[in-house]
């Protein structure tokens, strides 16, 4: 009986705390219904603690509008942070007590009204200028279809865009920041990543409005970086920021860096002087040969001189006498900018101490011009050398009595003397240089007595590139006998040789001689 009593009391005492919880819970049902009711009209969010328990018509329609967020509780903040500073500082501070109202500083007219009842945090938005203007259908119809194109803009652009509060927290995001946050974080397709998303960017902080700069994302082992060209906007309490994916243009940028290096390196082994001018005409590429040739100081080099500056210096560098006077030169200088452009400039200077410098002009990209510097000294001694041996050995030639051609090994005439010039009628042209030894034996067989010799001189002379020596006897129309003969040569080459009869051999030993010295 005893133990059938104490059930007894502990069914009524189970049944009584029954009875007051669900007194409580049905107060508090009534309650929160009782303040939905009395702001029907109104915009009005019911919240325990993060949770929304209820909201009016007006108010639901609201969280409607924000698709990005995933909870209520997020597109609430949301959607009242950007112009409510504040918002979540106060959500946070109100659930221990007390009331609060918070007016957008952006706006005196919007206002939020926060208080704690029965455990139940009340939100109100009041919206000052509805109640004092009179907003026709169509025009608030316009509004929302404005409002609804820039959303899906927002939500559709291939940037990143983001807004921050004065706490550095995010409060909105579009569609390409939040799925690069979830694939940075590591969150698969399916998952549903926390809000506020992670912050992707860092030291935004200290950036300048309007002014873009560059980040770098790490997106994990085994994928390259992205690259992003960040702009930032103040707006009131918040900051917009805009990033554009340039990971393209910077891989571009590394390649042309790198391939400027290797041409760098390249012309630094140059011993040929390069400089490089942009279409403003500043010096923007040097070697080391131009600052060795020119001996000019690198650091002026460096300062990126005028076109007309860094030649101005060459000539007083140098002492290199040009013009007789400034105005000759300027206009030297403006020719020579023009004929660079046409891929025509090259002269050579002469210097007072004998060197002799060619300057080059060609045309480069985007209107620049490029010119070369090289000290072709030796190679102008050298020509000139040469010159001078050919006009002595044409001299000593002119001298000699025995008319004398001499023909290459593929039987074109390279050299011919006066007396051979003479001898076969060439009174008022030279014979044609580079004319055949077919073509010369035809003039030689139309001016003497037919003879075999020019058939075999054309058979074993410098056609058929024999190196027999051999003689006879020919007679000239005018009646003289001359005595022609044939004589190998270096490289392959043939000397005929037409003399009188009772001259000297010392003619022929002479050519000979000369011939072989200059072989």
């Amino acid at each position: 009986m005893y133990l059938f009593g104490l059930c007894l009391i502990s069914v009524a005492a189970a049944g009584l705390i029954i009875s007051v919880l669900a007194r409580f819970l049905d107060q508090k049902n009534q309650s929160t219904r009782a303040m939905i009711r009395e702001a029907e009209d109104e915009i009005v969010f019911l919240f325990d603690e993060t949770k929304l328990i209820d909201a009016t018509p007006s108010a639901k329609a609201l969280l409607r509008r924000r698709a990005t967020e995933k909870t209520d509780w997020d597109r609430f903040l949301g959607f009242f942070a950007s112009n409510f500073p504040q918002i979540r500082t106060t959500m946070s501070s109100i659930q221990s007590g007390g009331s609060k109202v918070l007016t957008s500083p952006s706006d005196p007219d919007l206002r939020l009204d926060v208080e704690l009842c029965d455990g139940i945090i009340r939100v109100t938005y009041q919206e000052g200028f509805r109640r004092r203007t009179a907003v026709d259908i169509a025009t608030l119809t316009s509004i929302e279809d404005e409002l609804h194109t820039l959303r899906g803009i927002a939500e559709s652009a291939p940037q990143l865009i983001w807004k921050q509060d004065d706490t550095g927290t995010i409060t909105w995001a579009n569609r390409s920041y939040l799925d690069l946050a979830a694939l940075v974080a590591g969150y698969a397709e399916t998952e549903i990543p926390p809000w506020p998303p992670a912050e992707l960017f860092s030291n935004l902080d200290t950036q300048d409005d309007l002014i873009p700069t560059r980040h770098s994302i790490d997106l994990g082992t085994g994928r390259s970086p992205k690259w992003f060209e960040v702009t930032k906007a103040h707006r009131n309490a918040e900051t917009i920021h805009f990033a554009v994916d340039v990971t393209k243009v910077t891989k571009a940028e590394e390649t042309q860096r790198s391939y400027v290096q290797t041409l760098v390196k390249t012309f630094a082994q140059l011993s040929v002087g390069l400089a490089i001018f942009n279409s403003d005409r500043e010096l923007i590429v040097f070697n080391p040969a131009l600052h060795d040739l020119t001996e000019i100081p690198a650091d002026f080099l460096a300062s990126r001189p005028k076109l007309h500056t860094f030649f101005d210096r060459i000539r007083d560098q140098k002492n290199i006498h040009v013009a007789t006077d400034q105005r000759s030169w300027r206009d030297q200088i403006v020719s020579l900018e023009k004929e660079a452009k046409a891929g025509r400039y090259s002269v050579n200077w002469e210097l007072p101490n004998g060197q002799v410098y060619r300057f080059v002009g060609r045309p480069h990209p985007d209107g620049a011009l490029a010119f070369l510097v090289e000290d072709v000294t030796s190679e102008i001694s050298l020509t000139r050398r040469f010159e001078a041996q050919i006009e002595t050995g044409q001299a000593v030639m002119d001298s000699l009595d025995d008319a004398i051609a001499v023909f290459s090994a593929a039987g074109t005439l390279i050299m011919s003397n006066q007396s051979y010039h003479q001898l076969w009628n060439y009174t008022k042209t030279a014979p044609f240089v580079g004319s055949t030894l077919l073509d010369e034996s035809r003039i030689w067989q139309d001016a003497s007595a037919p003879t075999p010799i020019w058939t075999r001189l054309r058979e074993d002379g410098g056609l058929s590139r024999s190196s027999q020596v051999w003689s006879d006897t020919i007679r000239h129309n005018d009646g003289r006998l001359l005595e022609c003969s044939t004589r190998p040569m270096p490289n392959g080459a043939t000397l005929v040789r037409f003399r009188h009869t009772g001259d000297s051999k010392s003619g022929r030993e002479a050519v000979i001689a000369l011939w072989a010295a200059q072989g």
